[in-house]
């Protein structure tokens, strides 16, 4: 699986350095982890799915950095969220902290959404699969004259221009491109969205829960990844807490977008 992979890459980057666990928390929304090393202390995002939520347990207590790997291979959604976050922590500990983000080509100063649609332009002919209902992008996407196809598990968030993931997965079969919320690493759909999407020749891993080191997954044919970094990690934090999302978030992260060369 790729979120295992991820796991045991970035836990081997930072295996010397030092790094533990300083704080992490499960919000309505969003997890939120935070992780503190020599070089300084970066947060990271992961989505909490809420129709996977109910009725599961409490998640284990995360003390060590080997026990943010269990976390994300979890099959209790908390748990998983909690995990992934935490790698999202590191990754963004490793990009900058460790100077890592030198050896990509990198794309900033522009908000997410512009930065997708910097990267589909020219592309207004083909087919476009968007797995997961980014509304903010999808709209944008629309309004640009592009036709994308969403694909969303939640029902309450489909609307009448989404079709559900079940039915709908046959679509990234001749995909020419695909954007793919970070979400799919919290519910474990990335591998088969990489699986079934292999002809697509741009696939875009998108959203606060994307804020990945990007090697297994460009390994894996992801060819942009387009995150945020948190640039204010106790306002964050405190938004969280409070029950707050991704638009509340929005003065406190930074967006990019890491190219794979």
């Amino acid at each position: 699986m790729i979120v295992d992979e991820y796991a045991k890459t970035v836990l081997e980057i930072v295996a010397d350095e030092h790094l533990g666990v300083d704080d992490y928390m499960v919000g309505l929304r969003y997890s939120i982890g935070v992780v503190g090393g020599g070089k300084g202390h970066k947060a990271g995002l992961a989505i909490v799915p809420v129709e996977d939520v109910l009725g599961m347990p409490m998640a284990r207590p995360i003390i060590e950095l080997k026990d943010i790997a269990e976390h994300a291979s979890s099959t209790n959604i908390i748990e998983k969220s909690l995990g992934i976050a935490l790698l999202n922590a590191i990754s963004q500990y490793i990009l900058l902290d460790m100077e890592y983000i030198e050896e990509y080509h990198v794309e900033q100063d522009k908000s997410l959404i512009e930065l997708v649609l910097e990267a589909v332009r020219g592309h207004k002919d083909e087919k476009i699969v968007v797995v997961g209902n980014m509304v903010p992008l999808v709209k944008k996407l629309r309004e640009h004259g592009f036709n994308p196809i969403v694909l969303e598990r939640n029902p309450a968030y489909r609307g009448k221009s989404c079709l559900p993931d079940s039915s709908g997965y046959r679509e990234l079969l001749d995909a020419d491109i695909t954007i793919i919320t970070g979400a799919t690493l919290v519910n474990d759909t990335i591998d088969i969205v990489l699986k079934l999407a292999e002809k697509a020749k741009i696939k875009i891993l998108a959203g606060p829960t994307a804020a990945v080191y990007p090697e297994p997954f460009f390994d894996k044919g992801i060819t942009h990844i387009a995150s945020t970094r948190i640039i204010d990690i106790q306002k964050v934090f405190n938004i969280i807490k409070h029950g707050g999302g991704r638009w509340d978030l929005d003065e406190y992260l930074e967006d990019y977008i890491i190219v794979a060369e």
